[in-house]
């Protein structure tokens, strides 16, 4: 659209019109200018400037990505707990997302290690499957461009870090 109706009034010069081609030699070198010049450099200067994502920062944007994993936990347990498993375990595993979103996700204290290795292999399969969730939700995040590519493998690490934990403490 833009320049276009530059152009067209630029066109709609009479053939006799005082320096008409002078006028459209213009109007079309600064559409060009614009278009082609602008065009090229804008993805150049928005790399260079760090403004990618959607205007956001990186701390932002894990923010909004761990807010959302800590969500699709909670989906996935309301989903759970008409299957059968406890509702201790559900509100263990709801406590601690709970407290993950409190410290932005913030890893465990080696002391609630111990609380956990009293929780049954149910439990531990549940957590596994939550990791799985937010897994699922992490790459939905991606797919939907709201974070960038480098910060969901960050996250994907700390979700297989924890999850690598947890079948730890379950094989111990």
């Amino acid at each position: 659209m833009r320049g276009v109706v530059s152009l067209a009034a630029a066109l709609a010069l009479p053939v006799g019109f005082p320096a008409r081609n002078l006028i459209l030699y213009v109007v079309f070198a600064v559409i060009l200018g614009t278009l082609v010049v602008q065009g090229l450099s804008l993805p150049w200067l928005v790399r260079k400037l760090g403004l990618s994502g959607r205007g956001r920062s990186e701390g932002e944007q894990e923010m909004d990505a761990k807010l959302a994993l800590v969500a699709a936990a909670n989906i996935y347990l309301d989903t759970r707990q008409s299957q059968g498993i406890s509702g201790d375990e559900i509100e263990y595993l709801r406590s601690h997302f709970r407290g993950q979103a409190d410290s932005w996700l913030v890893r465990l204290n080696l002391d609630d290690e111990e609380v956990l290795e009293q929780q049954s292999s149910i439990c531990h399969r549940t957590f596994t499957s939550v990791l799985s969730a937010q897994r699922i939700r992490l790459h939905e995040l991606v797919r939907d461009a709201i974070i960038e590519e480098s910060l969901a493998q960050k996250l994907e690490r700390e979700i297989d870090m924890e999850e690598s934990r947890i079948k730890s403490i379950a094989n111990a």
